[in-house]
């Protein structure tokens, strides 16, 4: 499986993550209301798809997945912790390990301020916390409700 969404429905789904109606998001790309929920759902059964894959490969728990924001929570019983998992748009899913400090490398740094970013254009948090392992806090708390 490829672990990507095709670009349009990509789009379409990004728009309605961040809020935008069916009627609104076929506004403002031209296509039918029709066109964007039948995009809307594939989106969704691709993403649920993704994570069940990405579950299986990484012989992970799942605990929650939420294909409208497009993250899932899991425990990885190996390693005993939570395993967080976010699709980022034109990139894929992208993952974080619930062990702090989650931004001890700048390699580590770099990845948690994609998600917290991604996370934040998508509304899955309103702002971005100054310090960024609070903001790492932040979202992983917004997941686990």
């Amino acid at each position: 499986m490829k672990f990507k969404l095709p670009e349009k429905m990509e789009e379409m789904w990004v728009l309605a993550a961040k809020g935008l109606r069916e009627i609104d998001i076929a506004s403002k790309l031209g296509i039918s209301k029709q066109a964007v929920n039948k995009a809307l759902r594939g989106a969704r059964n691709r993403l649920t798809s993704m994570f069940l894959e990405l579950a299986e490969i990484f012989n992970l728990n799942i605990i929650r997945i939420n294909v409208e924001k497009g993250f899932m929570v899991a425990t990885n019983q190996q390693i005993n912790t939570r395993v967080y998992v976010l699709y980022v748009p034109k990139r894929g899913p992208r993952t974080i390990l619930g062990i702090k400090p989650y931004s001890k490398t700048s390699e580590l740094a770099k990845h948690c301020k994609l998600l917290v970013n991604t996370a934040k254009e998508l509304n899955i948090i309103s702002h971005v916390e100054d310090e960024l392992d609070k903001a790492v806090e932040k979202l992983i708390e917004k997941m686990e409700e």
